[in-house]
């Protein structure tokens, strides 16, 4: 009965996890942990033979006070004093350690011939010459690559040598701020205390003195400058005085301030006397339109308004009304023509006339009112027109006399702040005024700053730690062959049938003798295969593989002694048969000890009966059939009907048969026998078997629909493997389980 598959990629792919967790990385270590600790401990001597064969190495420190706003000695640029003093600091420090302060200490304390200093600058050059002390006597003075390695050291030109010192001193000097603060520290590295201390106090005095210089450099230039153009602005002061005097004499007009007052004097006089007369003529108009409208309409002007608050027309009408009266009361007592009546009517009369010509004279005021009100108002219009003529050409003047003014006044601070920073920089050009305060001088150190021994143990200790570990998780990475049950779920995804752990020749043999005296050890393992008997008959609890194939990918992975093994642990549930099959290489034989002059080959040609090439176990319920005569084509010879027949009736015979075949990825016997078996187990070796190996023949498989039951990885080591560990027989079995026990379970 064949073994048949659907075409899943990821039967033979699966799935690629790249990722650790701690507990890989905690195995990883404890795998390699002697080859860690070797490489640690190998650092930390390196690392303390360097410490302590080093020479030591002094440094001394000067702090300064730098302020970067300095005392102005000389201002030419009013927007120096709000530049941004971001990049301050890093200048002063490119300063400090510029070649000009470098040269000047190398100089003044002529390093370039102090032994201690020289020294020091040897030791640091790398030079071919101490790699040749390390060649044997007679390469010495062979002339490698036109006498590079022949000992002959080049000469230096005088600057070429100046250009190295400076190049060395700098390399030694550091030059650093304090946070948050104006304070600079310089300090610098040499072979002996004395030197640190003496170069650390040279540079700063360097530095102090270069400031110096520059800056009264920068105020003799400045003086010279001054000087020219002081008697430039002096002449354009006085040629702008010039000429604002001659304009105000031809133009007759006084300085700006005093134009101004006057001319807004005379404008809002005439403005206030203008809108006066207009609103005088609005009520005059008012009125005498009122009259107009009352005698276009033939009514008495009486009624008036301004006829009616008249007080003498109001003391005539009074006075009418009061002869009106007397009239009145004289017709009732005397007739027309009484004395009394024509003398009372005169009189009446007369007030009336009175009346008559005092409301005349009022509509005439009215008149002559509104006449003079529009004239009056006319005359100031004309007056106010005339002024503000006038006052546009005083202001055009103004306008001209102001910016004269403003030229006379530009150039006359100009001239004095030139003036007084001439002062100044007379003052002050003889005077050294610096930006710079020495804080503490360097002293001479007590002890060496280099080298840090314990740190350089420590440091070279955990290095080599890290670079353990690195190693070991490199070459874990490196490593593609199979580890545990998690590679084999992921790279194959196929199920885990079982381990068959490391055992010794000894004890394999005793296991296969069926002896029961076997060690811990042959008890594990006798055990683990148990298991995965159990879990083979178990993949198919309703129909049992009778038939079980045992193949590998490569050669040495352990399926003939699997094979052996799987076969006498059958053998305690029924009459086992162990066929060889791999007709190429065939090691059943030599494994249980058997001879091989008769077997398969012979059983299937018909030189021989089936009775005579079953061998029998002398212990256990388990027969053999070895290999035989090598045929000359195996794979011819596993793919004839004899074969299938034969195995046909061997099938008939027993209740298990375990066949041992050759490995999968060389030969294509497999292919053929898988076709034949209820069953097919690939036997994966720990460490040894590549994932690309397993996986290329877990796709011949699939390509020949053959699907395996499962993996058993064998030449396990239980203290290492993934996902068991510590756990697995060996403890259970060393806390007291009898030798014995389960061999036979």
């Amino acid at each position: 009965m064949g073994m048949h598959a659907s075409p899943h990629n990821s039967t033979f792919s699966g799935a690629d996890n790249d990722e650790f967790d701690l507990a890989e990385y905690w195995k990883i270590t404890k795998n390699h942990i002697w080859s860690i600790l070797a490489l640690t401990i190998l650092a930390g001597l390196i690392g303390g033979l360097t410490a302590f064969s080093a020479s030591p190495v002094y440094k001394a420190e000067v702090k300064l006070l730098v302020e970067p706003d300095a005392p102005k000695i000389v201002s030419l640029d009013p927007l120096q004093a709000a530049s941004n003093i971001m990049f301050f600091y890093e200048t002063q420090y490119e300063i400090i350690g510029s070649r000009s302060v470098t040269e000047a200490v190398i100089k003044k304390l002529a390093l370039d011939k102090n032994p201690d200093f020289i020294a020091d600058y040897e030791n640091s050059k790398f030079s071919f010459d101490k790699l040749v002390k390390w060649l044997p006597a007679e390469w010495q003075n062979v002339d490698f690559a036109g006498g590079v390695f022949s000992g002959n050291k080049p000469v230096l030109t005088a600057d070429e040598y100046q250009e190295e010192l400076t190049t060395y001193f700098q390399t030694h000097l550091s030059i650093g701020g304090e946070e948050k603060s104006q304070i600079v520290l310089v300090s610098y590295e040499a072979p002996t205390a004395q030197l640190a201390a003496d170069i650390a106090n040279a540079v700063v005095t360097a530095y102090v003195e270069r400031n110096l210089d520059s800056k009264l450099f920068v105020v003799k230039q400045a003086t010279s400058w001054l000087t020219d153009r002081l008697a430039d602005l002096r002449q354009k002061l006085v040629d702008s005085e010039n000429a604002l005097l001659e304009f105000q004499t031809k133009e007759g007009v006084v300085d700006t301030k005093n134009s101004q007052e006057i001319i807004r004097g005379k404008l809002s006089k005439i403005t206030q006397e203008l809108v006066g007369a207009q609103i005088y003529l609005a009520e005059a108009e008012s009125r005498y339109n009122q009259l107009l409208v009352a005698q276009r309409n033939k009514k008495g002007v009486d009624s008036l308004r301004s006829v009616l608050q008249n007080l003498l027309v109001q003391k005539l009408k009074e006075e009418e009304s009061k002869l009106g009266r007397h009239v009145a009361e004289l017709s009732e007592r005397y007739g027309d023509k009484h004395p009394k009546m024509i003398a009372a009517k005169s009189d009446l009369n007369e007030a009336i006339k009175r009346l008559q010509s005092e409301v005349g004279k009022v509509v005439e005021g009215i008149r002559r009112e509104y006449e003079v009100a529009a004239e009056n108002e006319r005359k100031l219009r004309s007056i106010y027109e005339k002024q503000e003529t006038e006052i546009r050409q005083l202001k055009g003047k103004g306008f001209q006399l102001a910016k004269m003014e403003r030229d006379v006044e530009a150039n006359r601070n100009l001239y004095e702040m030139f003036l007084t920073r001439f002062k100044e920089t007379n003052m002050t050009e003889d005077s050294k005024v610096t930006n710079i305060q020495i804080v503490d001088s360097a002293k001479r150190p007590t002890k060496p700053f280099k080298p840090k021994k314990k740190l350089i143990i420590i440091a070279s200790l955990f290095g080599g730690l890290l670079l353990g570990f690195f190693l070991a998780l490199l070459k874990e990475r490196l490593d593609n062959t199979f580890k545990g049950h998690d590679d084999i779920e992921r790279k194959l995804a196929l199920p885990v049938l079982g381990m068959a752990p490391l055992i010794g020749n000894k004890d394999l043999k005793k296991t296969l003798a069926g002896d029961g005296s076997v060690s811990m050890s042959g008890q594990m393992f006798i055990e683990a295969i148990n298991n995965i008997r159990t879990s083979m008959l178990f993949s198919n609890i309703d129909a049992p593989p009778k038939t079980l194939l045992v193949t590998s990918s490569v050669p040495n992975e352990g399926k003939t002694t699997l094979s052996c093994e799987l076969a006498m642990s059958f053998s305690q549930l029924g009459p086992t048969l162990l066929l060889e099959a791999d007709l190429r290489n065939p090691s059943v034989a030599k494994t249980m000890g058997l001879d091989e002059k008769r077997g398969i080959t012979q059983f299937v040609s018909g030189q021989a009966t089936a009775e005579q090439v079953i061998r029998k176990h002398h212990k256990r319920n388990l027969s053999f059939i070895t290999c035989g005569t090598i045929p000359p084509n195996p794979l011819e010879f596993v793919s004839s009907k004899k074969f299938k027949h034969a195995l046909d009736d061997l099938k008939a015979r027993f209740e298990y048969v375990i066949i041992d075949t050759p490995p999968v990825f060389l030969f294509s016997d497999v292919l053929v026998l898988g076709q034949l078996v209820d069953a097919l187990i690939m036997v994966v070796r720990v460490d040894w078997c590549k994932h690309n190996v397993a996986q290329g023949t877990l796709k011949r498989l699939h390509n020949s629909h053959i699907k395996p039951l499962g993996v058993v990885l064998s030449h396990a080591n239980t203290k290492s493997m993934n996902g068991y560990g510590d756990y697995y027989y060996g403890k259970y079995y060393a806390t007291g389980v009898k030798a014995g026990n389960s061999a036979e379970a």
